[in-house]
């Protein structure tokens, strides 16, 4: 890269007149862009919530065909190159406008906040904080990389050959989009070592309790680790299996700092004919 330019990418004035054209939705006819993002967002956060509750993946993937967040999320992205403040607080509150909306009614984008929307309404908060996580992280990326791709292509001396007024970037507005990338990866990243440290733990003690429960003459039906606790489903006859025993036996695979809560369901299952 020589001069802060991307070899063979280089910006026109063209290109610059026909991006600002379509990312600042204020620009040319704003009723007729306003009304269009508005009426794409609602119907592309009624099919998200219904794709999420019907677990239909086509169905989540049509929503991010129709949503239209992409827009204002680009178009803060174009606005910081430019230095255009009027247009970075434009784009940034249709982007809060229509977070907001798509809860209320609840492309990676909303999707997720649907399921904050409907998380929310059922009371899984948890849930519904890992979605928004989520949601904020890519709206991060997305101006990052949309930063860096109009300044590689050297976007602002085009924009200056267009007759654009231009003003200064500064290191600090460029330092605040890196930040909030960082605040917003930093849970994100820590959920996902949490969750490969709650696999590690899955996969050293399911062999263990499977053997245990065999020895006992009891079948195994769950196993799973919920916020750092392993919780064992057991079905068999009596005697109840020894939970001692298997506490035991996971200390010695290793598993002593692991807490772990056995679930004991007395009695068995039958194959009966429909007569």
């Amino acid at each position: 890269m020589a001069g802060g330019a991307w070899p063979g990418i280089r910006a026109s004035a063209a290109d610059v007149e026909r991006i600002t054209a379509r990312l600042f939705l204020t620009r040319g006819d704003p009723r007729r862009n306003l009304t269009t993002f508005g009426v794409l967002l609602t119907l592309a956060a009624v099919i998200a919530a219904a794709g999420v509750v019907a677990d239909s993946t086509a169905t989540v993937i049509g929503a991010m065909i129709v949503a239209p967040l992409m827009t204002p999320i680009l178009g803060t992205a174009l606005a910081i190159v430019l230095a255009d403040r009027r247009q970075i607080l434009v784009n940034l509150g249709l982007v809060l406008a229509g977070t907001a909306a798509v809860v209320a009614i609840a492309i990676s984008l909303v999707p997720p906040l649907a399921v904050v929307g409907l998380t929310l309404e059922s009371g899984a908060y948890g849930e519904s904080f890992g979605a928004l996580l989520l949601f904020g992280t890519n709206v991060a990326a997305i101006i990052a990389t949309g930063l860096a791709i109009m300044l590689g292509a050297r976007l602002r001396d085009a924009a200056g050959e267009a007759g654009l007024r231009v003003g200064a970037l500064g290191a600090r507005t460029v330092a605040t989009v890196v930040l909030s990338l960082v605040l917003v990866a930093a849970p994100l990243a820590y959920g996902s070592w949490q969750a490969l440290q709650e696999q590690i733990i899955l996969s050293r003690a399911e062999p263990v309790a499977g053997r245990w429960a065999a020895e006992q003459g009891w079948q195994l039906t769950d196993i799973r680790v919920e916020r750092g606790t392993l919780r064992v489903v057991a079905m068999g006859p009596l005697p109840e299996a020894s939970r001692p025993a298997l506490r035991q036996q996971l200390d010695d695979a290793g598993l002593d700092g692991v807490d772990a809560v056995v679930t004991l369901v007395v009695g068995g299952s039958r194959t009966l004919t429909a007569d």
